[in-house]
């Protein structure tokens, strides 16, 4: 029989069906698991900022959201079949979002030449070079920043890896 979960302050956002609710998101991008004991350490630490700091909450939120809408972008660019676009120096060939038909390629014929290159795009993205120098690695980059000061907020240990932890927190109970 599973012990009952402290209860979280009513300044966090609960489970509304359509989104995940704070205590669940925050959990996902720190990284712990969904054990008892480190659900209660982090509802404690919750409850702690909302009681001590209850516009630090709003913040915290606001960083929950935009990490969602980050996530969201990448997925819908996947989706688009445009994701590719994100993560290269450089892009040459048909415009996104458009299937040129053979007609359409065709420049020239019997003599008679025409100029195709509005249907044609090219990119450069990024000024260095490496994945920070692209959209994605952007994207990610700004996702770490903020789940550190998600962590950094609520004074928790954030797990980096498999048995790696980071932070300033005490380690875990389960």
């Amino acid at each position: 029989m599973a012990l009952a979960l402290p209860p979280l302050s009513a300044l966090w956002r609960p489970n509304t069906g359509s989104a995940l609710d704070d205590l669940e998101r925050i959990r996902t991008y720190i990284g712990w698991p969904g054990t008892q004991g480190s659900l209660t350490e982090l509802i404690m630490q919750l409850n702690t900022v909302a009681d001590l700091r209850p516009a630090m909450v709003t913040q915290v939120q606001a960083w929950v959201d935009e990490i969602a809408d980050l996530e969201e972008t990448q997925a819908d660019a996947v989706a688009a079949g445009t994701a590719h676009l994100g993560n290269a120096e450089e892009y040459e060939g048909p415009i996104p979002g458009t299937s040129p038909t053979r007609d359409q390629q065709l420049s020239q014929a019997e003599g008679l030449q025409w100029d195709t290159s509005l249907l044609k795009a090219r990119y450069r993205f990024g000024t260095g070079s490496g994945m920070a120098a692209t959209a994605q690695g952007q994207r990610d980059s700004r996702i770490e920043l903020l789940i550190g000061r998600i962590a950094a907020a609520l004074n928790v240990r954030r797990m980096v890896a498999p048995g790696a932890m980071s932070g300033s927190a005490p380690l875990l109970r389960s």
